[in-house]
């Protein structure tokens, strides 16, 4: 919903090109924008690997260049697609060129595709970093099939991460008019069929989408899977996700013990000890055995489908937000209540998931570090922090960096030391944990009763 206010906000931004101005022309500077960023990239390759030459030996300096870079071309890139988005009028016209408003999925692609092109063409470009990071002795060549399998792989992420469900949300927003008929009770029907199709459906879609298949060791196959057995999970299979040596991580999708499926990166399976990638193994473990993903979905799914039933009545927050709006006569019109909404629940998103995110994340690596949450053992302590420091010394740009769903490898090693130091404090942990938690939830229930006392 967050997304769809954003869209719906962006449309109300003039557009500068002249009304009367041919589709050629709009269609060229639409163009000129979507190569924006690729562009920026070309000149950006050049420089880091200049500066990465000159830097060989600083791995610091180097982290402080990937990071610039990231975000400069990251704000080139959101510029150039807002622009395309608003001021040139690409949704309208691609509606009225390509006449494909029956159509819904086919349209929301078509919407995409400048967002998507600019993204996949700067990836093309960017291959030679990594070229020279990897393979810094070796001349410059093409490296074709590699340069795309490289693409490819972030393709495989951004369609399951981002472009799939902001398509799923946009196709969504087509046909809210049909939410909006339905009662209450049929929008939670509707709504619960829906999540439960997702559900069931998403473990088979994330394991074609990115390349799986059995990993090689069976005696590495069975320890794993003996962890999950002894967790009492339910995982159907552990799998290798082939990234070609690009990431190392893990993760694991299905809610439901029949189609649940652990991944585990190729990257990962050859860098890691063994012991540390049984620990990873009871860190995902962990994410299951506490609930955490039933317990995010439920913080951003039933806040949505609250915002959804309040937006379809006459007498909710949101009609009401409108109508203050409409009456204070001020900047904001009333057709701005539904941006206002999802920016407060934007914000919540920023705040709330946040920490919640980053508490999973530690309860996780407890539950990996204490032998599945049982009498405390030095060896798993041992093997868990030994794989964070794996993990740190592939990836130290994440060293310090503190991400939205994850806390730094440095705050977690430092979590995890301290129970080394005093077992004692890991119950004290998830009492802690436990208690802040229901209090969120109890407060988050009160704030969502009031449009649903509203609706009635």
């Amino acid at each position: 919903m967050g997304v769809c206010a954003l869209a719906a906000m962006l449309g109300n931004f003039p557009d500068v090109l002249p009304a009367g101005t041919q589709w050629q022309v709009r269609l060229s500077a639409i163009l000129a924008c979507v190569l924006a960023a690729p562009t920026l990239a070309a000149f950006q390759t050049w420089w880091v690997i200049g500066k990465l030459h000159e830097h060989r030996d600083e791995p610091a300096v180097q982290n402080r260049i990937f990071k610039r870079i990231a975000i400069f071309h990251g704000l080139v890139w959101a510029v150039a697609s807002v622009a395309v988005y608003t001021v040139m009028g690409w949704p309208n016209l691609a509606a009225n060129t390509f006449q494909l408003q029956p159509l819904a999925v086919i349209c929301e692609v078509t919407l995409l595709a400048p967002l998507l092109s600019s993204m996949i063409l700067s990836w093309f470009l960017f291959y030679e970093i990594q070229a020279v990071v990897h393979m810094p002795e070796e001349p410059w060549a093409p490296r074709v099939g590699k340069r795309l399998a490289y693409v490819g792989f972030r393709v495989r992420m951004v369609l399951m991460t981002v472009a799939v469900p902001l398509l799923l949300v946009m196709v969504a927003v087509r046909y809210t008019w049909w939410m909006e008929q339905l009662t209450t009770g049929q929008t939670v029907a509707a709504a619960s069929v829906i999540s439960l199709a997702v559900m069931c459906v998403c473990p088979w879609v994330v394991t074609r989408l990115w390349k799986t298949g059995r990993i090689d060791d069976p005696q590495l196959d069975q320890k794993l899977m003996a962890i999950c057995n002894r967790a009492k999970i339910g995982v159907r299979q552990i799998k290798i996700w082939k990234t070609g040596y690009q990431m190392a991580n893990a993760a694991v999708t299905g809610l439901l013990p029949g189609t649940r499926v652990i991944l585990i990166s190729d990257l990962l399976l050859k860098q890691f000890e063994p012991e540390e990638v049984e620990a990873i193994v009871r860190h995902e473990a962990g994410h299951v055995r506490l609930k955490h993903l039933p317990l995010k979905m439920m913080f951003i799914v039933v806040p949505m489908l609250v915002l959804l039933i309040d937006r379809a009545s006459a007498s909710g927050v949101n009609s009401r937000l409108a109508e203050m709006l409409s009456a204070s006569g001020g900047a904001l019109a009333g057709e701005h209540a539904a941006h206002l909404i999802a920016m407060g629940f934007a914000f919540y998103l920023l705040v709330v998931l946040r920490w919640l995110s980053h508490k999973m994340e530690f309860e996780a690596d407890l539950f990996a570090a204490t032998d599945l949450g049982d009498a405390g053992s030095d060896h798993c302590v041992d093997q868990t922090r030994a794989a964070l420091w794996r993990l740190a010394v592939l990836a130290p740009e994440q060293f310090k960096k503190r991400t939205l769903m994850h806390p730094s490898i440095r705050d977690r090693i430092l979590f995890i030391e301290k129970i080394a130091d005093d077992p004692s404090l890991a119950d004290g942990y998830r009492r802690a944990f436990t208690r802040r938690k229901w209090i969120v939830m109890a407060l988050w229930g009160v704030v969502l009763m009031l449009p649903l006392l509203l609706v009635g």
